[in-house]
């Protein structure tokens, strides 16, 4: 629904809370911190990867839809 814009904010507030490191490393959010970061990255290949496999083949996706 938000065409991967979400995925930006979390890659950005990810590496933000990441470098933070307020309690030293190891410490509270960490983790958090890190799975924003791998989960955005990941959200983001897959729209780009959806919208490279919806402009290769944009005219089959078309004549799916005007026969429906």
């Amino acid at each position: 629904m938000t065409c991967g814009v979400t995925s930006v904010f979390a890659i950005v507030l990810g590496h933000l809370a990441y470098g933070k490191k307020l309690d030293g490393p190891g410490g509270r959010g960490d983790g958090r911190a890190i799975a924003g970061i791998v989960l955005g990255w990941l959200l983001t290949l897959c729209w780009l990867a959806a919208w490279a496999l919806l402009l290769a083949n944009g005219d089959r996706l078309a004549e799916l839809i005007n026969s429906l």
